[in-house]
């Protein structure tokens, strides 16, 4: 009976290797504050281990942990209205003291923006712009079809270029790489 339970261990955690930062970065640009984040990515993952044998497929643990993790997030929102515009504290404990005030006010005001915006925009934004997956990874965690999810993605960037009322978005999308890379190492 152990070495089943050992061997059911194993497979769980070489299944969540791969998928720890990604799901600590969603976590983090979901809650916004590092205890709220820790919360929501150690609950998800107790929620996943304990469904663990249910899966049927091995590759829908992605998927199943980010809906977790959304749906987490979504009652969080509701029940405790935990997601409050970013004040300056949260900001500041965010991000990391090397940026200019110049950079910490683009990326609280983009924060504030990626609040503002429905959770499906969000959520496409955040899985692409800042987890770093791509659109067939994506269509694979929200299901759907991948023109669907490049729709999503245009409406969420559409919407948050309004929203932050850019004259101009730099290509591929609305967030450069240079901010994209400071988000990054700002939330994990």
């Amino acid at each position: 009976m152990e070495s089943k339970t050992q061997e059911r261990d194993e497979q769980f955690l070489e299944a969540l290797e791969p998928l720890a930062a990604g799901l600590g970065r969603f976590c983090r640009a979901q809650m916004r504050d590092q205890e709220s984040a820790r919360d929501l990515a150690a609950e998800t993952i107790r929620i996943a281990y304990e469904q663990f044998d249910s899966l049927r497929e091995a590759r829908a643990f992605q998927s199943y942990l980010y809906t977790i993790a959304t749906r987490l997030a979504r009652t969080e929102r509701k029940h405790h209205d935990r997601f409050p515009m970013i004040t300056e504290p949260i900001a500041n404990e965010s991000l990391s003291n090397d940026l200019s005030p110049e950079l910490h006010t683009d990326l609280r005001l983009l924060h504030e923006a990626i609040e503002q915006l429905s959770e499906a925009e969000r959520v496409v934004i955040i899985l692409h712009e800042i987890v770093g997956h791509s659109l067939e990874e994506i269509r694979g965690i929200q299901g759907g079809s991948l023109s669907g999810v490049k729709m999503r993605l245009v409406r969420a960037r559409k919407h948050l270029k309004q929203l932050l009322d850019v004259e101009e978005a730099p290509q591929p999308g609305i967030i450069s790489a240079s901010i994209s890379q400071t988000i990054i190492k700002s939330i994990a």
